[in-house]
């Protein structure tokens, strides 16, 4: 099986469980039931103990809803980009588009915690368990203090807008190779 054809099905794989995961209370709810449960073996109930406290994390719900997002418009762009019909000008659109998509999707961290909110029944955010402390770098200042946020906004800016702006950038290198190709063989 070739590496395109893998990679087809993997996009759908994770399109259709991040919408199975729309389900959160009866996934949630399952969990419960068979970490409960007497008649399963003690790994299975301590496993679903886990997830099901995992789930209790409003961070859990926030990245299973934001994935979800990412993963069905990029699913929905790979389909158009494996037609044996494409031709590049219309790669570099949908690439574009992805890329247009990126960029307003930095600044609506509030419409993904809201839409969590509601998914999960969640409002809070977990408490920041521990703290890292990085080694300083020789050319630092010995007084230099890193910022440290709540957990909501450690969420926004060292997850949420490093993914961001991560996949940005590997579309816009992916965009710019098609463009070259593009460049070379236009009329």
């Amino acid at each position: 099986m070739g590496n395109g054809k893998i990679l087809k099905i993997k996009m759908a794989v994770k399109a259709v469980l991040i919408n199975n995961l729309n389900n959160w209370q009866q996934i949630h709810q399952t969990l419960l039931n068979i970490s409960e449960d007497l008649t399963q073996k003690a790994g299975t109930r301590a496993e679903a103990s886990g997830l099901a406290k995992k789930m209790d994390c409003l961070e859990t719900a926030f990245m299973t809803e934001f994935w979800g997002f990412i993963l069905q418009r990029l699913n929905d762009t790979n389909k158009k980009l494996q037609s044996t019909e494409i031709d590049l000008t219309s790669v570099l659109q949908l690439y574009d588009s992805l890329i247009n998509l990126m960029k307003s999707t930095r600044n609506e961290f509030d419409y993904f915690e809201k839409k969590t909110q509601d998914l999960s029944q969640l409002k809070v955010y977990g408490d920041k368990k521990r703290t890292t402390k990085r080694k300083r770098q020789h050319d630092e200042l010995c007084g230099s203090e890193e910022a440290v946020f709540n957990p909501r906004e450690n969420l926004r800016v060292n997850v949420f807008i490093v993914i961001v702006d991560n996949l940005k950038t590997q579309l816009e290198i992916r965009r710019n190779a098609y463009d070259e190709v593009n460049q070379k063989f236009q009329v």
